[in-house]
């Protein structure tokens, strides 16, 4: 999953030999892992460990408790490291397949904590006296400076923004996996957008629409379906309020898939439209697709932010403000660069973005569209393919 040449120049350029992941997102990057005890107990430390520019190798330090999600995985690594202990028995009759290779892993011996882990680790590779980039974000408090004063030889320093730095250029594996979520995202806002009709609810919306996502193997993250009195709620959970023909319903709808995230907006009417809703959707359509056209590799984040807003002003919004329009997106939802205003990013190719320029408005409405698609040389690659129109859908 790492994308090697972009992981090898960036480590050159940092004068890093080694850098370990901490988070759930950057060990799964770096490792193939998915830790089931980091998602439920984010402050429990796992390393994923990445060296070697010639013939890379990857290793996992995680808990006694997750030797049986590891097994499972079938992840392939070089090395495994398990700290502490779990009261998991073994019988004497005769194991399966799976059960030997859980019983082999846990006959190893497991060290005492996860910083002792990881040490002995580094050393079993000989990169204890190395220049090493350890991923803070995802560590309890004060686990980076024993780290760092259990390893004296070595050079240790903050690697979360190295890592996010590889993570902006995806592979194309990892953009095959985006095209894959997105797709089943926009399946299952076209199937949910089939029961919009005077009298229906959006909590009977919003439920098929997660029915399609689980159904397809994936997690919904976050399911945004608003109308009526929430219809300007940025946020706004689903209702049991019927919908009257002079209503729109706003999707924002984001799903997990293999480790990938999407991050669709769709605006549908129910029926009738009034003029300053068809008016300010426009508006909003056109900022959108003025702003597709610079994304492309050498422009900055914050030019294309300013185009945005500068577009939807100037076709009908005259006050329209935004603190962004987009973001970058990949096994998490919000990625860099921001497309905002401060934000000086240069697009490269491969990286894959978000565009979005909502409005909200309390009193009237509130509309979305919100794209996904790669960074290309002379135009981006559109993984979204839903139709804009307010009918669309």
């Amino acid at each position: 999953m790492v994308n090697k040449e972009r992981a090898k120049q960036i480590m050159e350029q940092s004068g890093v030999d080694a850098v370990v992941g901490t988070s759930l997102q950057n060990i799964q990057y770096l490792t193939g892992f998915t830790s089931f005890l980091k998602q439920i107990t984010p402050g429990i430390p796992l390393f994923g460990l990445y060296f070697g520019f010639k013939s890379p190798k990857v290793a996992l330090v995680a808990p006694y408790s997750e030797a049986d999600v590891i097994i499972a995985s079938k992840i392939d690594v070089d090395a495994i490291k398990l700290y502490g202990t779990f009261p998991l028995e073994f019988s004497h009759r005769k194991l399966k397949e799976e059960e030997k290779k859980l019983y082999e892993l846990c006959s190893h011996q497991t060290s005492p904590d996860a910083p002792t882990a990881l040490v002995e680790l580094l050393h079993d590779f000989g990169l204890d006296s190395s220049s090493i980039a350890l991923d803070e974000s995802g560590l309890p408090y004060g686990m980076f400076e024993r780290v760092r004063e259990m390893l004296p030889n070595a050079k240790v320093v903050p690697g979360s923004k190295l890592l996010t730095q590889i993570r902006m250029i995806k592979t194309s594996d990892e953009i095959e996996k985006l095209r894959n979520v997105v797709s089943l995202t926009e399946k299952a806002m076209k199937s949910a957008a089939g029961l919009i009709r005077k009298g229906q609810t959006t909590s009977a919306i919003a439920r098929e629409l997660e029915r399609v996502v689980i159904e397809n193997s994936a997690k919904p993250i976050f399911t945004v379906v608003a109308s009526g009195s929430y219809r300007a709620f940025p946020n706004a959970l689903p209702s049991n309020k019927r919908l009257s023909e002079w209503d729109i319903v706003r999707f924002d709808v984001g799903c997990s898939l293999r480790g990938y995230s999407s991050d669709l907006g769709r605006t549908v009417a129910v029926d009738k439209v009034k003029k300053k809703i068809l008016d300010y959707y426009k508006a909003i359509v056109r900022g959108l697709e003025v702003a597709m056209d610079y994304v492309i590799p050498g422009v900055r984040a914050s030019e294309v932010y300013n185009i945005a807003v500068k577009t939807v002003r100037e076709n009908g919004i005259s006050k329209y403000r935004r603190h962004h329009t987009g973001h970058g997106i990949g096994m998490e939802v919000y990625e860099p660069p921001s497309i905002s205003p401060n934000d000086d990013t240069i697009l490269e190719e491969g990286m894959v973005i978000n565009l979005e320029t909502p409005y909200y408005e309390l009193g009237f409405a509130g509309l979305i569209v919100e794209d996904c698609m790669v960074v290309r040389k002379k135009h981006p690659e559109l993984l979204s393919k839903l139709p804009r129109a307010l009918d669309g859908l």
